[in-house]
């Protein structure tokens, strides 16, 4: 997979197709881990990116719907699963 973050946030798949990261806050929490690449990323900090107002009540449950979306389409394309690309490590993820 190759990650383009200057200007809108592209992803495109080994064979250069475009990979489609739809809403806002899925596009943003993978930007604010492919910055943190192979460090983990506590969920506090990535509700603070998202919400960097006030967090919703749910927020927490927001983030963890919205990075089992991106997994689930970055698992789509390439040899690697989206839980193997985003994993899981108390407490938040770890972007490969």
């Amino acid at each position: 997979m190759r990650f383009r973050m200057l200007g809108p946030i592209e992803v495109d798949d080994d064979s250069g197709r475009r990979v489609a990261v739809e809403g806002r806050r899925g596009r943003l929490a993978l930007a604010m881990l492919l910055v943190h690449r192979n460090q983990l990323v506590s969920a506090d900090a990535l509700c603070e990116g998202l919400w960097p107002d006030q967090a919703p009540v749910r927020a927490t449950g927001t983030l963890y719907a919205d990075i089992s979306k991106l997994r689930r389409v970055l698992g789509l394309y390439g040899p690697l699963s989206g839980s193997e690309r985003i994993v899981r490590r108390a407490p938040g993820y770890q972007p490969s």
